[in-house]
């Protein structure tokens, strides 16, 4: 397992799923990825062939390992909504205080002696609990916003990693393009400039001066120069590629020699982005809608218990010569607290207290309040099935568009092995039998078709790499929709 999957493991909160589909034809099949919405990642920690096969390959093993600032920065927001989401669910807190003092005391008259003084000091500890459903709810919707970040923030690494590779991978495409067509253009120029410029030089006219060439050598010397500013553009294009694709792990030395051999496959050839079924009912949006839900609930709770009593407790103070404890409970706005203090404090004599008391309040804003808090259930209520109605189709389209871009994938690499065949029988003819050269013109007949074989596989190969660019923003888009974080399926 590598670092980028232990990483993806934790996000347990984060309610998504990773999971890697396929083996080595060698190992057999995988287990079935299950799981759903707030499950823990599974693993292939019983296929180490494939965790192998992942780690070592040239593109993924970099791009599942990279990880962005910001993926750091929403990894830690998870972890922190995490821990207030435990601490507003035990609802339990605890405090230790310390309050030094000194005093001076005299008649009147007396003179202020600064070494008089009664220095003392009240050390306090204090314990509560309280059950406050409203944030609770507050704390839920801020993991969940937090888990959704995260997993968004984790399936836009791994699509920005390949992005980083298939961008240096089409730079260089359009280098090459651009230095063939810079070679044809140079050539033609050649072959113009070595026409009689004086028999084709028109005469001047008595309204312009003398032109010194004619016209097509003017537009042939154009292209030529536009050509050669062409592959100066294109070999930026590549530094800048190659930095950004470093950046993310990857190393543009590989990246040069995958693209200098032409009959070899692909390293992104035969592998499949994973798209896992998901629930529509635990899709962002519906779990946003539902926490939602609850939340006018529970308020609409505390305004039909707390509106009419606002405040019941019972309060107990035992006090001795050396500490103070009280102890109370509460129902205030319709949340249960208790409390207890510990007070190390000096006191006159020992003695105890009991307390019961209560605040019954009845103003004309209490219908209005719950009018108005019941609609909002029911406001909330209506939004929440709309967004489960919708979920299902939302799901069902974005799972359709990444099947359409992987079925575009797939007629991609049809294309890109028919460019090689292609490219293979040039190759053979222009080598001819036997390895024999043939004449000049069908040395020049076969160097052109090689070379259009050539530049048809590279741009086979760039529409490959522009297939993956859809094919990650549509899957991106699934794995969002369904709340789930995206992985690979190896080749068989």
């Amino acid at each position: 397992m590598n670092a980028r999957l232990a990483t993806l493991a934790r996000a347990a909160a984060a309610t998504a799923l990773l999971a890697w589909g396929a083996a080595l034809a060698e190992s057999g099949p995988p287990p079935a990825p299950a799981g759903g919405l707030g499950t823990a990642a599974a693993s292939t920690a019983a296929d180490p062939a494939l965790d192998a096969l992942v780690a070592g390959h040239p593109v993924f093993g970099p791009a599942l390992a990279y990880r962005s600032v910001a993926s750091e920065i929403a990894e830690r927001a998870l972890r922190d909504a995490e821990d207030d989401l435990a601490r507003a669910g035990s609802g339990l807190s605890a405090g230790l205080t310390w309050r030094p003092s000194v005093a001076w005391r005299g008649a009147a008259g007396d003179a202020f002696d600064p070494a008089a003084g009664s220095p003392s000091g009240d050390l306090t500890a204090s314990f509560a609990w309280r059950a406050d459903a409203q944030a609770l709810l507050r704390a839920r919707t801020a993991a969940h916003r937090a888990g959704v970040a995260h997993a968004e923030r984790a399936n836009r690494d791994l699509r920005e990693a390949l992005s980083r590779h298939i961008d240096l991978q089409r730079a260089h495409v359009a280098l090459t393009i651009a230095e063939d067509a810079a070679t044809t253009r140079g050539a033609t120029l050649a072959a113009a400039e070595r026409v009689d410029l004086d028999a084709l030089a028109p005469a001047p006219r008595a309204h312009e001066p003398g032109v010194a060439e004619p016209r097509t050598l003017l537009a042939s010397r154009l292209a030529a120069e536009r050509a050669v500013a062409a592959v100066e553009r294109a070999a930026r294009d590549v530094a800048s590629a190659a930095r950004r694709a470093a950046e993310a792990g990857f190393d543009p030395r590989l990246a040069v020699d995958r693209h200098r051999d032409r009959l070899a496959r692909l390293p992104l050839e035969g592998w499949r982005l994973w798209l896992p079924d998901a629930d529509p009912l635990a899709s962002p949006e519906v779990v946003r809608a539902a926490l939602d839900l609850a939340a006018a609930e529970a308020a609409e709770r505390r305004v039909r218990v707390g509106g009419l009593l606002d405040d019941l407790r019972l309060e107990a103070t035992r006090t001795e010569e050396a500490a103070r404890l009280r102890a109370s409970v509460r129902l205030d706005g319709g949340r249960p607290t208790a409390a207890l203090d510990l007070s190390v404090r000096p006191a006159a004599r020992a003695s105890w207290s009991l307390a019961l008391s209560a605040v019954l309040r009845i103003d004309d804003g209490y219908a209005r309040d719950l009018t108005r808090a019941a609609a909002a259930v029911g406001d909330a209520a209506a939004a929440w099935a709309a967004a489960a109605d919708d979920a299902e189709w939302r799901l069902v389209e974005a799972r359709f568009a990444a099947l359409d871009a992987e079925a575009d994938v797939a007629f991609a690499e049809r294309g890109l092995a028919l460019a090689r065949l292609a490219l293979r029988e040039e190759i053979d003819a222009w080598r001819g039998p036997d390895d024999a050269g043939p004449d000049d013109g069908a040395r020049d007949r076969a160097d052109a078709a090689l070379a259009r074989a050539a530049i048809a596989l590279e741009r086979e190969r760039d529409a490959f790499y522009r297939a993956w660019n859809a094919y990650l923003l549509a899957a991106e888009r699934y794995w969002s929709a369904g709340g789930v974080l995206g992985g690979v399926l190896a080749p068989p």
